[in-house]
């Protein structure tokens, strides 16, 4: 059996609340941010269709979640996630010599 796969642009788990489509998983996403405030983990990125019609959606984290929960921000130039020290703010696991976690 055969899968196609379509992309869809970003959009979040919220808008497919009802739909009954999501998984488990990502209703457990959707309830946590909902009850923290934080952002939601996950965004649907992509939609996989088998050939006797079935569907069912592809995950992505985004990046407000990884900055929200770890040291990692994004860096516009570079055009990636780094590690970004709390003490001292150096980048990618680098730190000055006064730095209490170095």
């Amino acid at each position: 059996m055969n899968s196609t796969y379509r992309p869809l642009p970003n959009e979040p788990l919220s808008k497919y609340r009802t739909s009954g489509r999501l998984s488990f998983a990502a209703y457990d996403a959707l309830a946590l941010s909902m009850s923290t405030g934080k952002p939601c983990e996950l965004v649907i990125i992509g939609e996989w269709i088998r050939d006797d019609g079935r569907r069912w959606f592809d995950y992505g984290v985004t990046t407000a979640y990884i900055e929200a929960t770890t040291d990692y921000r994004y860096d516009r130039d570079a055009r990636r996630l780094r590690l970004v020290c709390p003490e001292c703010a150096q980048k990618d696991g680098k730190h000055t010599r006064t730095c209490d976690l170095r």
